[in-house]
């Protein structure tokens, strides 16, 4: 059960939020945002960077991160109760980013991370967290689907070189995103797992087996 004083902050936190939205959004993702650095929320709210986060981390807040003219800032807005638990592209690429440092253990560059945002854009809504998850789990495989693909490019007399990446490439994921539909899709049906209704007709328009 929250505190009162709990309480007292997420409306506090909402009124703020209410306020920028109001009188200087931002729009991403088809949304309105209140964009501002957490430093200035916590002056306002009275509260410490650390109480700032917890709050912002639950129902009904939804945050990304964001760069905006070299100013690390932090876009907020209040959730709907009844809007399903959905990610801008923005926000799943800061995901994806994150997981590829953390299994790769390199750093994301500037035209990755369009990448990134180019493919939670591109890949079934849902699902990109998986299917990048997937890539780097079995990229021989992601290669083999890649081949695959060039092969028939080839065959309806495209101009195409193979060349073969030993190690993850996000840029080739963005160049060749059927392949990671494909790739999940596969891992699924091995598993004896059935198939959303959305990964399912990703999975049978972009078969690249067909």
């Amino acid at each position: 059960m929250p505190s009162p004083k709990h309480i007292e902050q997420i409306e506090a936190l909402s009124e703020l939020i209410k306020h920028e939205i109001k009188h200087n959004p931002i729009e991403r993702g088809g949304v309105k945002w209140a964009v501002r650095n957490q430093n200035w929320y916590c002056v306002q709210l009275g509260v410490s960077v650390s109480t700032f986060r917890r709050l912002i981390s639950k129902a009904p807040f939804v945050r990304e991160q964001a760069s905006i003219d070299g100013l690390k800032l932090c876009l907020l807005r209040i959730c709907d109760t009844h809007e399903p638990a959905t990610k801008t592209p923005q926000h799943l690429a800061n995901i994806m980013r994150k997981i590829w440092i953390e299994t790769v253990g390199k750093p994301v560059s500037g035209k990755q991370h369009g990448c990134l945002i180019g493919l939670a854009k591109v890949w079934p809504e849902g699902f990109q967290i998986e299917i990048f998850k997937t890539a780097l789990k079995d990229w021989p495989a992601y290669m083999v689907g890649v081949k695959f693909v060039q092969d028939k490019m080839m065959n309806n007399g495209e101009n195409v070189v193979f060349r073969f990446y030993k190690y993850p490439s996000i840029q080739v994921m963005r160049r060749f995103p059927e392949v990671g539909v494909e790739l999940l899709g596969m891992k699924l049906q091995e598993a004896g797992m059935p198939l959303s209704a959305a990964l399912e007709a990703a999975y049978m328009s972009q078969h690249i087996g067909g």
